[in-house]
């Protein structure tokens, strides 16, 4: 039998970590919100589509843009400003 007080502790378990993820988020997007629309925008335009008619091309390789590597991780690591 589940008590009042068990789901009490779930229930603050569960909002507390959702709290610190949201206050998380708001941090990085208000003190470096443009930096992550970058990244963000290169992640899309660098990795293939999983489905559709496009499948398996990126949106840089329908392009015809050559970056060397499909793993944007590898670009920013490499062009560090």
């Amino acid at each position: 039998m589940i008590t009042d007080s068990f789901l009490s502790i779930g229930l603050e378990k569960m909002t507390g970590g959702k709290r610190a993820f949201i206050s998380f988020t708001k941090d990085l997007l208000f003190s470096k919100g443009q930096e992550c629309l970058w990244l963000l925008a290169l992640k899309h335009n660098i990795e293939p589509f999983a489905h559709g008619k496009r499948k398996g091309h990126s949106p840089f390789e329908l392009l015809g843009i050559d970056l060397g590597t499909n793993d944007w991780v590898d670009l920013v690591l490499t062009y560090q400003l």
